[in-house]
């Protein structure tokens, strides 16, 4: 009897240990998870801002569609296929991920910008973004697609604000890497139009990016998006011409 229940036992410790083994050879065969971001070098703009910029973006909120709003990273296998691709991730949530290369992008690119205004409260110019992405595509091997509605806010309680698309192409090479990076060129062109809009916003005058207007008996120049992003009016939900800031690809 103590013979049988000392080989129970002892299969129930061979049984165990096997499965041990082949969960560890499993966890062992198991790609490691790959993590990206959408972030420039901040050490790019550093040295010509240590002092900070006159003007400042706020960029407030950023929306994304719901199909790829995830850690992982969703790819377009064709017209009507997406894959999520499990051990691909961003770095944090793709929201965050957009806000932040934004974020940098423009700053860096507003690193030389002296507002001709005196400042604010806080000695500075706060430009509050609102961004809702309508697409944000991944083609392997092929191309990124970012198409964004964004507006943007001059500092004030009153301040006007301007409603704007940007849509992106961008081509690329095969790799996640790749993709990652398509869609950190696209962010940045966007970004380039935020800085653009907030330099028209603030030199109150004069620039290629304004327009004169009738508004008041004093002829008062209304900003305009910029030339390679379509406006959008305040009280319409549909563009008012084609858009957009197009690199390598046509739609």
């Amino acid at each position: 009897m103590m013979f049988n229940v000392f080989q129970r036992r002892a299969a129930v410790i061979r049984v165990l240990a096997a499965a041990s083994a082949i969960a560890l050879s499993a966890c062992a065969s198991s790609p490691p998870s790959r993590f990206y971001t959408l972030a420039p070098d901040a050490r790019a703009g550093a040295a010509s801002s240590v002092s900070g910029p006159a003007a400042l973006i706020d960029i407030q909120s950023v929306r994304v569609p719901d199909q790829v709003a995830r850690n992982q990273l969703v790819v377009r296998r064709s017209d009507t296929q997406v894959e999520v691709l499990e051990n691909e991730r961003w770095a944090s949530p793709l929201s965050d991920e957009i806000r932040m290369a934004l974020s940098i992008a423009a700053t860096q690119q507003l690193s030389d910008f002296n507002a001709p205004r005196p400042m604010q409260k806080g000695d500075a110019h706060v430009y509050r973004v609102a961004v809702d992405m309508q697409r944000f595509e991944s083609w392997p091997g092929a191309r990124v697609v970012v198409d964004a509605i964004w507006s943007i806010r001059s500092p004030g309680a009153a301040g006007e604000k301007l409603t704007c698309r940007s849509t992106v192409f961008e081509p690329v090479a095969a790799g996640y890497d790749a993709l990652a990076d398509g869609h950190r060129r696209a962010l940045t062109t966007i970004a380039g139009q935020l800085a653009a809009t907030v330099r028209a916003l603030d030199a109150g005058a004069g620039g290629p990016l304004m327009t004169t207007t009738s508004r008041s008996a004093n002829s008062a120049r209304t900003v305009q998006c910029p030339s390679a992003a379509t406006h959008i009016a305040n009280d319409a939900t549909s563009n008012s011409g084609s858009y957009a800031a197009r690199s390598g690809f046509a739609q």
